[in-house]
């Protein structure tokens, strides 16, 4: 079971200093996560260009599983409540994904709140997946062949490019993959009453990660680009085909659910799974846990699919 990720929980985030948190959350992901898997190479590249008339730089870690090119890419967005997550605390996983489906992974380092607030991480992700398009010959990937996803926050954000896409705004990737995603920042249902304290991800801190990444109030909060769960039926009929996987024990477990319901009404679900006896954040805890495994191999097993 999963509770080993729950003995000894993180501090408050309220109750430390940010860059004390950003380390905690480090330090935690790299005891749980264990080794990397091998692979040929991992780099970090800067995207830099212009987008509106607005100068901008995002920096990403590129990983290649092996020397063979052109390789497709899964652009991976990082989890940690928009705040704490950073692109390169994610070596085991993105190793493990760009092992097992064969593809280059790009982690990107979209900019964190406070210091950034929405919708600007949903921009910076755009920005980095359109450049990574736009350098595809260059960087020896694929171009088109591209599949955006991720964990909690970057699930959420993944949505949210996947939603773009919808609106002709970009590139449509050849699907998603969402794992524990936040869909519905106003969210009030079973689940995160449930599990609103003691199971890792507690009430009070999904509000207050809420409450440094949307700077706008609830008017703000319930836009689709910040709480993609709340489409509609004509954006969940060309919503980009998606893998969703969650949590037993996880409170944004109902949200992830319903928008995989809504998914599957209109035939854009390629498959929801709930690993019933886990917590929010299992998928990074490969020193401890054999359904983080599970979970990544599912993960990678839809990948080579949509690759073709």
């Amino acid at each position: 079971t999963a509770k080993a990720l729950l003995e000894a929980p993180p501090a408050k985030p309220w109750e430390v200093s940010l860059k004390e948190h950003r380390l905690g959350f480090q330090r935690r992901l790299r005891d749980l996560s264990g080794p990397m898997a091998p692979v040929h190479s991992i780099e970090t590249l800067v995207a830099e260009g212009t987008a509106e008339g607005t100068a901008m730089g995002v920096e990403m870690t590129l990983y290649r599983p092996h020397l063979q090119a052109p390789l497709p890419l899964f652009v991976f967005l990082h989890g940690g409540g928009w705040v704490i997550g950073q692109h390169h605390m994610y070596h085991s996983l993105c190793t493990r994904i760009a092992q097992g489906a064969g593809c280059a992974v790009a982690s990107i380092g979209y900019g964190l709140a406070p210091e950034t607030v929405f919708p600007q991480a949903v921009e910076h992700c755009q920005f980095a997946y359109d450049w990574l398009q736009d350098q595809a010959d260059w960087l020896g990937l694929i171009p088109g062949q591209v599949v955006v996803g991720g964990d909690s926050a970057g699930g959420n954000l993944s949505a949210a490019l996947g939603i773009l896409a919808t609106q002709g705004l970009m590139h449509a990737p050849l699907g998603l993959w969402l794992i524990y995603p936040v869909t519905d920042l106003l969210a009030d249902t079973p689940s995160r009453n449930l599990f609103a304290q003691g199971y890792g991800l507690d009430r009070d801190i999904m509000t207050w990660f809420g409450q440094q990444y949307i700077s706008g109030g609830e008017a703000e909060a319930t836009q689709v680009l910040a709480s993609p769960g709340r489409m509609n039926a004509a954006t969940a009929a060309a919503f980009p085909k998606t893998l969703i996987q969650t949590a037993g024990f996880d409170p944004l477990k109902d949200e992830a659910k319903d928008m995989a319901a809504l998914l599957d009404a209109h035939g854009r679900l390629l498959a929801y799974t709930c690993y019933e006896e886990m917590t929010h954040g299992f998928i990074n805890a490969f020193a401890l846990l054999e359904e983080a495994t599970m979970a990544v191999d599912e993960g990678t097993l839809w990948l080579r699919r949509l690759f073709g």
